[in-house]
């Protein structure tokens, strides 16, 4: 399975954990699933949705995926549930929890070669564009059906672009990372937009608008 993400989508899933670092936090990843071959990938993921940095409960994780798929299906192209992603606690733990793994097997179901990722807390610095590794599930053995980091990465569009790579050196140092909004914050408080509009853009202000920026379409995700 190949995959990509885009430049706005990658660095939601980096404020996302760098806001919550003390904690579990995991999301959605939103895009469209294509055919294989001709050298063409067969994810590619267009925006995260930050679900929760509390522990998840079913109710709640049902909830927020129904609202993260009918806002994606309004979206021209339409964007699906593509992929999950997970953080864990800034420690050296390289590993999905169970929970993680339940909610990557429900993805992976229905959505199947979706791109189920583990955040790299060593990679954050010295190797950005790595630090979001893809899991791939065990065919063998007793860990049969388990999820495991590989060695691949889910890579943005774009890997040289400047603003990603210096952003995610200026979160790793605890930059300001406190507009973002998940799912754990719009159930506190219905007026926090879990779509969270404008963030990148606003991060790259934060950063002091440094290398420029992917896209148009990146920086209004």
């Amino acid at each position: 399975m190949a995959a990509v993400i885009s430049t706005a989508a990658w660095l939601k899933v980096f404020l996302h954990a760098a806001k919550h670092e003390a904690s579990e936090v995991n999301g959605l990843l939103m895009g469209v699933s294509m055919p294989t071959g001709g050298g063409r990938p067969r994810v590619v993921v267009e925006d995260a949705v930050p679900l929760f940095h509390h522990p998840t409960t079913a109710p709640m994780l049902e909830a927020a995926t129904l609202m993260a798929e009918e806002w994606g299906a309004a979206q021209a192209p339409k964007l699906a549930v593509v992929g999950y992603y997970h953080a864990n606690k800034r420690a050296k733990t390289h590993v999905l929890s169970p929970v993680a793994q339940r909610v990557a097997d429900k993805v992976e179901a229905n959505c199947p070669g979706a791109a189920i990722v583990l955040l790299d807390p060593d990679m954050i610095v010295s190797e950005p564009e790595r630090a979001l590794r893809l899991c791939a599930a065990s065919t063998s053995g007793s860990d049969e059906g388990s999820w495991a980091p590989s060695d691949r990465s889910l890579k943005p569009r774009d890997p040289t672009t400047a603003t990603a790579k210096t952003l995610a050196e200026h979160l790793a140092e605890g930059g300001p990372v406190d507009r973002v909004v998940d799912f754990d914050d719009h159930f506190d408080d219905v007026g926090a937009d879990w779509r969270n509009p404008g963030l990148v853009t606003v991060a790259e202000e934060a950063r002091g608008g440094e290398g420029g920026s992917e896209s148009k379409g990146d920086e209004e995700r």
